[in-house]
């Protein structure tokens, strides 16, 4: 507590003593006012932070659920192969059709199933016939495993579609 008494007084003055306190609650509210700023500040870079955390791990998830979806087709894709080459569905007679037809309705990821001969032409598909008059020109062929018979195609009909 500091003191202030005047010191040079004049005939019938009055003594007056000045008092300044500063107290706790002078720096407590300094203080409150100084961490209310350094929060002011600091708030919006913590939550930006906080938001891109939260991305960066949506998106993981999101490319993890789309890898396991993709696995998942193919692998029920394979399976479907499988089972039309386990029945021996290697030909068009109409009982081979209906089983290629169950395949390819029963498997979401399959929207065709169709045999092709040795020189890559189409001979029937699951509707029991050729959908186009044109030979079908294959794109792309590859192996799903090194040693696999087991091949996907990248098909389009002649002229139909680019």
């Amino acid at each position: 507590m500091a003191h202030c008494v005047g010191s040079g007084r004049a005939p019938g003055a009055v003594e007056a003593e000045f008092v300044v306190r500063l107290g706790p609650e002078y720096f407590c509210g300094r203080c409150r006012r100084v961490a209310a700023g350094i929060l002011y500040f600091a708030f919006p870079y913590w939550v930006e932070g906080l938001i891109d955390r939260q991305g960066e791990i949506d998106v993981g998830t999101a490319a993890k659920r789309a890898i396991a979806l993709a696995e998942a087709r193919v692998r029920d894709t394979i399976g479907t192969l499988d089972h039309l080459a386990g029945r021996r569905v290697n030909s068009c007679d109409p009982a081979q059709v209906e089983a290629m037809r169950f395949a390819a309705f029963s498997t979401i990821p399959v929207k065709e199933v169709s045999v092709v001969g040795p020189d890559a032409e189409t001979l029937c598909t699951d509707l029991g016939r050729k959908l186009f008059s044109e030979p079908t020109i294959v794109k792309d062929v590859r192996n799903i495993f090194a040693n696999s018979p087991i091949k996907f195609s990248q098909s389009r009909a002649g002229s139909h579609g680019a």
